[in-house]
């Protein structure tokens, strides 16, 4: 999936047309919950490098490494960003 960078003025028009829905909606929560969803719609609740090397007891450094290896099947590279599928990363634990 490739994500292209929004202009600021339509982020800022998306969030006021949303505003009354969800009034504590910021530029970061909506990026989150867009890039949340897999292509096939279905929810997927991806985490940054951090918070996933601190689940799995390693460095981001391990992870990411792992991740380049094809040692971590959830790993998404978005842009420069790490990101990590939660629900598929406890799989890797054992």
């Amino acid at each position: 999936m490739q994500i292209k960078r929004v202009p600021q003025h339509n982020m800022t028009a998306v969030i006021a047309l949303l505003s009354p829905y969800a009034p504590d909606l910021s530029a970061t929560a909506l990026i989150d919950a867009i890039e949340s969803y897999d292509r096939d719609g279905q929810s997927v609740h991806y985490i940054d490098k951090h918070k996933a090397a601190a689940r799995l007891g390693v460095s981001w450094y391990t992870l990411v490494r792992w991740a380049k290896e094809g040692r971590v099947p959830s790993a998404r590279k978005i842009g420069t960003q790490w990101r990590f599928d939660a629900d598929r990363l406890t799989a890797i634990q054992s």
